[in-house]
C-alpha cells in the first residue's frame, strides 16, 4: 500500500482546521410571536414599495415584462420621503362575528448602494 506524502496530509489537516473555525451565518433561535390555538380565519394584507408607476398600485393584470421600469412607490406627497406605500385591511360585513385576537405589523427594506436607511416613518389612520 502506498503511503500518503507529507504535503496531502498537511493539506488535510489545514482545511479541517480551517473549517473548524468558519461559520457560513450566524444562528439565532426562532421564537414564536403569537402561540395560541384558534378557531376561524385569518386576514393578511401587504403592500409593495416597488412598482410600475409612482402613485398607481399594480393590480396584477398586466405582464411582468416591464421589470426594468420599476420605480419607488411614492404615495403621501411628503418631500421628506422617497418612497411610500399604505394598505387597508377589509374586514367582512360589520354583522359577522370577527373578533382581532392578534395584530402584527411586519416591515424590512433593501437598498441598493452603501447608504444604510436611518428613519424610518410610520403613519396611521387619523
Amino acid at each position: 500500500m502506498k503511503r500518503p506524502t507529507f504535503s496531502k496530509i498537511a493539506i488535510i489537516v489545514l482545511l479541517l482546521i480551517l473549517g473548524a473555525q468558519t461559520f457560513a451565518q450566524n444562528v439565532v433561535p426562532f421564537s414564536p410571536r403569537y402561540d395560541q390555538a384558534i378557531k376561524g380565519d385569518m386576514l393578511l394584507i401587504g403592500n409593495s414599495n416597488v412598482g410600475l408607476h409612482v402613485s398607481d398600485p399594480y393590480d396584477g393584470s398586466g405582464t411582468n415584462d416591464q421589470i426594468d421600469a420599476a420605480v419607488y412607490v411614492d404615495i403621501d406627497g411628503d418631500p421628506s420621503t422617497f418612497n411610500s406605500s399604505s394598505a387597508n385591511l377589509e374586514v367582512p360585513s360589520a354583522d359577522s362575528c370577527y373578533r382581532i385576537v392578534y395584530a402584527g405589523l411586519y416591515w424590512s427594506a433593501v437598498v441598493d448602494g452603501n447608504e444604510p436607511i436611518s428613519d424610518i416613518k410610520f403613519r396611521t389612520p387619523g
